[in-house]
């Protein structure tokens, strides 16, 4: 009994010793080696959490590192938490309509209003809706967060133009895109060079492939049209 209470006693001791041992190894090791880091909201609190992660989502970025938030009952504030944009406020959109007709009004309807706005949007019409924002908005920031949750769970951040190309190689799963609000002095400049290339005597068309990253196509278009006929 002697013997066997020492061998106890042996064992438990090499096991903390190997378990400091860890620690120790594993508090030297560069941030540059840790791959994921996993960010639990504690409350699902719209009016706290959400800005904190925004705000340490580029520090994360920087350092090679990526943020995942654990899923509540809903996708919205997830994907509002991993865009990345100001969630403060953010409003939720839902589903654009189906018809183009409805669509391009629901969006003129909502292009001035300065919050962060959430929509739904299915993999098939993808396509179509984020090119219909991209004319409306304007190239706006955006996240398109897909498969919360899920294995292949993945958070696009980047722009309207970025996420449109992206979108069109492909995509599928549960989508949320997240995108900015209206703010005072959004890029209008590419007016200016439109101007410029369309008085050189380039064509419309050149103009606007040129251009279409910075604002939708059928909006260089329609301001191309105003100065042909002024």
């Amino acid at each position: 009994m002697f013997y066997l209470k020492r061998i106890i006693i042996f064992f438990i001791l090499l096991i903390c010793i190997i378990g400091i041992a860890f620690s120790l190894s594993f508090k030297n090791k560069k941030s540059d080696n840790l791959k994921h880091i996993k960010v639990a909201e504690v409350t699902h609190s719209i009016f706290y959490a959400p800005q904190y992660l925004a705000d340490a989502l580029g520090y994360f970025e920087d350092e090679g590192l990526d943020v995942d938030v654990l899923p509540g009952p809903s996708a919205v504030i997830p994907a509002v938490l991993l865009s990345g944009i100001t969630p403060q406020p953010f409003a939720f959109m839902g589903f654009p309509p189906d018809k183009s007709s409805e669509r391009e009004k629901f969006f003129r309807d909502i292009q001035d209003i300065a919050c962060t706005m959430c929509f739904y949007v299915s993999p098939h019409k993808a396509e179509k809706h984020i090119a219909g924002m991209l004319e409306v908005f304007g190239n706006r920031r955006a996240a398109l967060v897909r498969e919360i949750s899920k294995v292949f769970q993945e958070s696009i951040r980047g722009n309207l133009a970025g996420i449109l190309e992206r979108v069109r190689e492909g995509v599928k799963g549960e989508l949320v895109l997240i995108v900015e609000g209206y703010t005072k002095g959004d890029d209008t400049s590419w007016r200016n060079e439109a101007l410029e290339m369309f008085n050189d005597g380039q064509s419309v068309k050149d103009i606007v492939n040129r251009l279409e990253g910075r604002a939708g196509r059928n909006e260089i278009k329609r301001f191309l049209l105003e100065q042909k006929t002024s």
